[in-house]
């Protein structure tokens, strides 16, 4: 549709071009040389620029465009040769035959031949030279297009090597290193695409909240948590082109508690990665309440009926060992996960009663 589009637009340009061009053209021939406005007149510029429009296309589409090595040099010159022959053709059977037939002639005779043949001659290398310098600026506008096309592709390779799994990195990689060589990305991606550099460096700072060392501990804050799932949503946003739909609110002051590390993450990211998130309708629908020492977190979202090339079949595990982290760490419970797994749609319900898990 959209090739459709972009063909149309050109058709419409060529089209609007050539109609400017013929009507200048046909004004200095009145403006200089007094020729009347006749209905004779008016065949003869539109004959004549049919056969000039026909050169032009044959010599781009026939000649220039496929003229990238010698190798090709000859049987293109006998191309080139053949559309300027039917050209010299077409307008000495204008001149000769089909003009004075009409009764439409410039002039009581046709053109001497010798004068025809020069006239001809400069007509046809006039328009080979438009055609030449049309097909030149072409490909170098393709070029240009295609350079900026792989820019555009390393960039997002860039960024979706940045989003892996920050789980693995923290475990492997030494966060001195990985910060040098985000660092390092975040500049030369930057010279090509400045928004993707801002994803990095927000990708960077996920990575230093998950190696640091809070995350060794059983806590972290909880408005840490509620943060680096807002990067995670916004760097998802950028991701999908911002077709990602999300209704995210969070209440209350979540300055005051602390809760396990990367939990709310976990819900979240599990519904981006097996959710369908692009339905207007129903949005990825994100809660989190803290009411005095209770703290509700809602998750709820559309199932993708299709594979989306995130859903590795992982939901249960990383929900098995949410519940075993929790119960590690608090052990007189005081808190709930209640998961709906529907035919459409799938629910978490994630509550905490931090005066319970605190004693």
């Amino acid at each position: 549709m959209i090739n459709q589009l972009n063909s149309n637009k050109a058709f419409r340009i060529h089209a609007l071009v050539w109609i400017t061009y013929t009507f200048y053209f046909a004004f200095l021939l009145i403006l200089f040389y007094h020729i009347p406005v006749t209905e004779g007149f008016v065949y003869r510029v539109i004959l004549y620029r049919f056969g000039e429009i026909t050169l032009f296309y044959a010599n781009v589409n026939l000649v220039f465009s496929r003229f990238t090595t010698f190798k090709k040099a000859l049987p293109l010159l006998i191309i080139f040769l053949v559309c300027l022959g039917c050209f010299l053709l077409y307008f000495y059977s204008l001149e000769y035959y089909i003009f004075p037939y009409l009764s439409i002639s410039a002039t009581k005779s046709a053109p001497i031949f010798d004068q025809f043949i020069s006239i001809s001659v400069q007509q046809a290398s006039n328009f080979t030279f438009y055609a030449l310098g049309y097909s030149f600026a072409q490909r170098v506008i393709q070029q240009q297009i295609e350079i900026g096309k792989e820019k555009d592709r390393n960039a997002l390779l860039v960024q979706e090597k940045a989003q892996s799994d920050f789980q693995f990195l923290r475990s492997q990689v030494n966060p001195h290193f990985m910060f040098n060589t985000l660092n390092m990305i975040y500049n030369e991606v930057r010279k090509v695409n400045a928004q993707t550099g801002d994803i990095v460096i927000q990708f960077a700072g996920m990575m230093r909240y998950a190696t640091s060392k809070a995350m060794q501990q059983d806590e972290v804050g909880l408005q840490g948590e509620f943060q680096f799932v807002e990067d995670f949503l916004a760097i998802q946003k950028r991701r999908f082109k911002d077709n990602l739909q999300i209704d995210f609110k969070i209440e209350g002051d979540v300055r005051s508690q602390r809760i396990v590390p990367m939990v709310l993450f976990t819900f979240v990211e599990n519904a981006v990665k097996h959710g369908y998130c692009e339905d207007p309708d129903f949005p990825l629908f994100i809660r989190g309440n803290l009411f005095s020492d209770s703290f509700t977190f809602l998750v709820h979202n559309r199932k993708n009926p299709e594979p989306n090339g995130f859903d590795t079949g992982e939901t249960g595990i990383s929900l098995i060992n949410i519940r075993k982290r929790l119960d590690a760490v608090y052990k007189n419970g005081g808190y709930s996960l209640d998961i709906e797994d529907l035919e459409e749609e799938f629910i978490v319900n994630f509550k905490i009663n931090f005066k319970e898990v605190k004693k």
